[in-house]
């Protein structure tokens, strides 16, 4: 059966859990620059860090993936202007003096993640040599191409990635009623953070 992109998103989450040890493991979090299809953050000293995993179902998915990655930017003589961040350009701009960029991405460490021989390691090596390779058949993964620590990680994004994280955590909870107080359910053992919604009602009442 073939494993459509979610299945391989959460056989990803599940690597990075056991393989990595990684903790947390967040998946598909919104508002944000680049929405990785798995990350999670590693203390272990062979891969500390953040490590993303991106999936691919298909060839053309992992060739479209390269696009994603690549800005123009307008450079002439005492000018210098940025062109909205727009992916492709008809090749007149080209001509005229747009150059690609390179956009920083998240990850100490990057994977992709395919069924086997969709993608190849020859593939990976000649387009993203600074990302791993994972084949995924049923339950098993096999590390095609071991990632190598990247030394230019966007830290910025990580962080802007996890504060949304924790507001979509924290409105979750106050949607199904508890009450929350993030400073307080943050701290280590910080349990009196968060109140039941049951707890909730009764001290609107005034009862105990």
């Amino acid at each position: 059966m073939d494993l459509t992109h979610k299945a391989l998103c959460d056989r990803a989450a599940a690597w990075l859990r056991a393989n990595r040890r990684c903790d947390p493991v967040l998946t598909k979090v919104a508002s944000c620059a680049e929405i990785p299809d798995a990350i999670g953050w590693s203390s272990n000293y062979r891969y500390r860090g953040s490590i993303v995993v991106e999936c691919k179902t298909s060839r053309s998915d992992f060739r479209a993936d390269k696009q994603k990655y690549v800005r123009y930017r307008y450079r002439a003589p005492g000018v210098e202007y940025d062109n909205g961040l727009k992916t492709r350009l008809p090749k007149r701009y080209v001509d005229a003096g747009y150059v690609p960029i390179a956009v920083p991405r998240m990850g100490n460490f990057r994977f992709f993640m395919c069924p086997p021989e969709i993608i190849t390691a020859e593939m990976v090596k000649d387009s993203a040599p600074d990302h791993g390779l994972l084949w995924c058949s049923g339950k098993k993964v096999h590390v095609v191409i071991e990632g190598p620590r990247r030394l230019e990680a966007d830290y910025a994004t990580e962080v802007h990635y996890l504060r949304f994280a924790l507001i979509h955590l924290r409105d979750n909870l106050l949607g199904l009623g508890f009450a929350v107080n993030t400073t307080e359910a943050t701290k280590f053992f910080g349990k009196h953070g968060i109140t039941a919604p049951e707890k909730t009602l009764f001290a609107a009442q005034g009862r105990s």
